[in-house]
């Protein structure tokens, strides 16, 4: 398979995650994509965090299944549901982490007795992360990640 249905994927996941702030893939240019034609999931990584942004951690299992079972397909992928009889196992880990960033309105504003003073506040945010990876099954060995980062601010 080419880079270019690569993309495709990925840009299934854009669709299921939304506007991203940060993309990224590599993958193992020895791989030979051509001869991968099946593909199961994997229990995730490790447990996803408690999330104010994920409710539902099954309904987002769903979701993403979906939309990277519907890009796979798209390529003729067949997905199977015994791990072990795959060419590919896709496994998923989702990060977040809460940021808090420091704003001021105007650096150097003068207050009416004439002393500078600059309102500064912070704004706390979540940054959540996608990692998508798939592994050979036969070697063992990632042959391809998928990395989506987006930012939202937190509303109280």
């Amino acid at each position: 398979m080419k880079r270019g249905a690569w993309l495709t994927v990925l840009l299934g996941l854009l669709a299921f995650c939304g506007l991203a702030q940060k993309v990224r893939v590599q993958y193992d240019r020895t791989a030979d994509f051509s001869r991968y034609r099946t593909y199961a999931w994997s229990k995730p990584a490790s447990e996803a965090p408690e999330s104010p942004v994920i409710d539902n951690m099954q309904l987002f299992e769903q979701r993403l299944h979906a939309a990277v079972d519907a890009a796979l397909q798209q390529k003729g992928w067949k997905r199977l549901e015994d791990e072990s009889a795959a060419d590919i196992a896709l496994v998923y880990t989702v990060e977040v982490d809460l940021k808090n960033a420091s704003q001021s309105a105007d650096p150097g504003a003068v207050a009416s007795a004439g002393t500078r003073f600059e309102p500064v506040w912070t704004i706390s945010q979540l940054e959540g992360t996608l990692l998508l990876d798939m592994i050979d099954r036969q070697t063992g060995k990632q042959v391809w990640e998928g990395t989506v980062t987006a930012v939202t601010n937190l509303k109280k």
